[in-house]
């Protein structure tokens, strides 16, 4: 894992302040690639992203300090990508020729390791470096051991074409849309269990915070399972529901919907609202940071940007057909990739946003015994220390720095058992 501790940033205080002025997005500028990209992936911590170009067989890979560029060989037919931050290595899924391509992200050096038929899907569990790979055309999943690039197949359903990792619980999800289930794979043992879900699943959904799956069904709705029982529930949503994200910091839901809309999932209650979107949206991402949402409407050549707060929206044009989207939510830019003008664009997120060096507390004496919290972006407590009176300050600035990797993190200030104040700040 990589550490850095030279520097602790607090760059945004939530609901208490308004220490961040939340602009308009604004287009920053429009980064060339190569043909027809088609998956995109960002690296927050090197601040590096990465785009899969599916007919030129490449991976551009873009310096977000400085929109310069650089071009990756991989495999045929790039289709999906991930990225490990902590280990700094990213995974192409290459359906052509059945292999990922891995890159070291310190060199862009590659390594190509062998897969099942048609690889059309990638997730990376961080905390114990292992990738999953979904192949469509052999009905099971390559799981890849970070450290050695070795491998294990493990059985899924007809058709899987898409995944996602629950890092808290080691919990892996594959959506088949050929047998309307979905294969739960335990990450200790590679046992598997088989849960229903609706007609042609084709996209899944983790918040690692409450332990709950959302499965977008194309022709079916979303199916809601409960980790940690596999109980599920239907929640009704647009037509042709496409993909998924989840705000774990708001315990909300985001669906686009083909018909031109997003469906809004209240997680806890299961309530929805629709929210107008722009002609197919496809591909869909969020800053939980912000609590914006971004989704690309594939035949309208735009991006509709959903505050997160209201569900007011404001559209941006962008290139031809953009296909995916991708957030660093460290520097609130965001990427979108191009498939029929080959390019990428870039928005800025908050452009005139005030980030403040230190935090900015609610109540600046904090005259009062309480404790601080630290919690990693999907909610898990990582440290937590009593103070009293205006040490807080102090306490959120230095204490045990050295315990925590370069990233981004929550706190809380608690007086007994009232939140008094809460932020996120950076560590880089």
């Amino acid at each position: 894992m990589r550490l850095n501790f030279a520097k602790l940033v607090v760059f945004l205080v939530m609901p208490f302040v308004s220490a961040v002025q939340v602009r308009a997005d604004v287009i920053s500028t429009t980064i060339p690639t190569g043909l027809q990209p088609t998956a995109i992936a960002v690296d927050s911590i090197t601040n590096m992203i990465y785009v899969v170009n599916d007919s030129s067989y490449t991976v551009t890979v873009i310096n977000g300090a400085t929109n310069s560029t650089s071009t990756v060989n991989v495999g045929t037919r790039p289709g999906a990508i991930a990225v490990n931050p902590a280990t700094d290595m990213i995974y192409v899924a290459n359906s052509g020729s059945n292999t990922v391509t891995v890159i070291n992200g310190a060199n862009n050096a590659t390594t190509t390791v062998n897969v099942g038929s048609k690889p059309g899907a990638v997730a990376v569990n961080p905390i114990t470096n292992m990738i999953y790979v979904a192949n469509a055309g052999s009905g099971n999943v390559t799981v890849i051991n970070g450290t050695n690039n070795s491998t294990t197949t493990v059985i899924a359903g007809t058709g899987p074409d898409a995944l996602a990792v629950n890092p808290a619980t080691n919990t892996i999800y594959v959506a088949n849309s050929g047998t309307n289930n979905v294969t739960v794979i335990n990450g200790v043992t590679n046992s598997t269990t088989s849960v229903a879900a609706g007609t042609n699943p084709d996209a899944i959904a983790v918040n690692p915070v409450t332990n709950m799956i959302y499965v977008t069904n194309y022709n079916g709705g979303v199916t809601v399972i409960n980790g940690a029982t596999d109980s599920t529930i239907s929640v009704i949503a647009g037509a042709n529901p496409w993909s998924d994200v989840v705000n774990p910091v708001t315990n909300t839901i985001y669906v686009t919907n083909h018909g031109g809309n997003v469906t809004v999932i209240r997680g806890g209650t299961d309530s929805t609202m629709t929210v107008s979107a722009g002609l197919v949206p496809e591909a869909i991402a969020l800053n939980s940071i912000t609590n914006k949402i971004y989704v690309a409407n594939y035949e309208g050549g735009s991006i509709t940007v959903i505050n997160g707060a209201n569900n007011s929206i404001s559209t941006l044009s962008v290139g031809s057909t953009p296909y995916a989207v991708a957030v660093n939510s460290v520097t609130d830019m965001i990427y979108v990739a191009n498939e029929g003008s080959n390019n990428v664009t870039v928005i800025s997120g908050s452009p005139t946003a005030v980030r403040p060096e230190e935090p900015q507390f609610r109540s600046p004496a904090l005259d009062f015994k309480g404790t601080i919290a630290i919690y990693s972006l999907n909610g898990r407590e990582l440290l937590k220390t009593a103070f009293s009176g205006t040490a807080a300050k102090e306490s959120i600035l230095n204490q045990d720095k050295k315990a925590l990797a370069t990233g981004v993190y929550k706190y809380r200030v608690f007086n007994d058992r009232t939140i008094m104040d809460e932020g996120s700040f950076m560590i880089k």
